[in-house]
């Protein structure tokens, strides 16, 4: 296990103070690697439970065993002939890793899923806030030309009304990284349930609250957050694109399932 990759695709699990820890780490993990715990936590400005607390959070058993792993992982980019605040090998490597896992077949089931759902909706609601609009706006555009009609919701208010105007046999897609919780906490469980409306969660936090509330989802691998960056500037690479790869296995099923069941 990275450590370093783990606390960037770990980073929105986090609280917002360990957040501020996770990035000082993954500006600096030398800190750790050179010193003792209590040294490093003078250097990083936090406590010494703060950094046993992280170090557990994403897998570790302590303290030792997580600058072990920091030391492994530094020592590797080292005889690999890479440096640390390269952004650019942190940023083409983390695409291409987190591409890699979507070979699995769970993500084309999943699709195959989505793909029944979306063809027996009466009525397709896709829900992309912030970031995620342009997702959202994408599987529309590409369904459109399948024939099949959707709506885009891209404001939270326009989704607040969406409990009120969904009836039996909708069918609700919402892009969200960390998971929807943001615009699924006002509603009750089964508010759309109730009303014969299907909600399927496409995600990057698999420990989003928000799954109690869905019909189904599906956490994609989420890229790490680079944060070494020229002048200390923070770097974050933008997810969207492994949704945008996961949308065209979705319309690939579409494509292949739609030669199978031709007539002969």
């Amino acid at each position: 296990m990275d450590a370093i990759k783990e606390l960037s695709i770990s980073y929105y699990k986090l609280t917002k103070t360990e957040r501020i820890l996770a990035k000082k780490i993954i500006k600096k993990p030398s800190v750790i690697v050179e010193s003792s715990i209590s040294q490093a936590a003078e250097n990083y400005d936090v406590s010494v439970a703060s950094i046993q607390r992280i170090a557990k959070k994403i897998g570790y058993s302590g303290y030792s065993e997580f600058k072990f792993a920091l030391s492994s992982e530094l020592k590797k980019q080292q005889d690999a002939g890479l440096k640390a605040n390269n952004p650019m090998s942190q940023i083409i490597d983390g695409y291409k890793e987190r591409i890699e896992f979507l070979r699995d077949e769970k993500y084309y089931e999943s699709a195959r899923r989505i793909k029944n759902l979306i063809q027996q909706a009466s009525n397709l609601y896709i829900v992309g806030l912030g970031g995620s609009f342009y997702v959202a706006g994408y599987l529309e555009h590409m369904l459109f030309y399948g024939t099949r009609s959707a709506h885009v919701i891209s404001e939270q208010e326009r989704f607040n009304y969406l409990d009120e105007i969904v009836t039996e046999g909708d069918v609700i897609i919402i892009f969200s990284i960390s998971g929807a919780e943001a615009i699924l906490k006002e509603y009750e469980k089964d508010s759309f349930r109730n009303k014969g409306a299907r909600l399927v969660l496409i995600t990057m936090n698999e420990e989003t609250t928000a799954s109690t509330m869905v019909d189904d989802m599906v956490v994609l691998p989420r890229v790490p957050l680079v944060v070494n960056g020229a002048n200390e500037q923070d770097i974050f690479i933008d997810n969207n694109s492994i949704y945008m790869m996961y949308i065209h296995i979705l319309l690939f099923v579409f494509q292949v399932e739609k030669i199978t069941d031709a007539p002969r």
